[in-house]
């Protein structure tokens, strides 16, 4: 059986060099243990992504900050939801 899956667009900013792109696909059961994935990759010295088959691993002094997009729907320590910009 084919379980549904989302899809979601992941950026890095790098403080030095490009953004690195990619999309993401997540079944349910796997988004049920988001917030804990990413709060512990948050604790990590480097984030590891395999792109066409290669690993590109950035190391976290060089991240200036991620992108999910759309926003996990896992409650994340730290995170304020549903925020508006305000115009300067």
């Amino acid at each position: 059986m084919n379980e549904t899956t989302k899809e979601f667009t992941m950026t890095i900013h790098l403080i030095q060099g490009e953004p690195i792109r990619f999309k993401l696909k997540r079944t349910a059961a796997q988004l049920r243990n988001v917030a804990t994935n990413l709060e512990g990759g948050l604790q990590a010295r480097y984030v590891g992504v395999e792109l066409n088959g290669k690993l590109v691993i950035v190391p976290f002094h060089n991240v200036r900050s991620i992108e999910i997009d759309p926003a996990p729907g896992g409650i994340i320590m730290h995170v304020l939801r549903d925020a508006t910009p305000v115009d300067a």
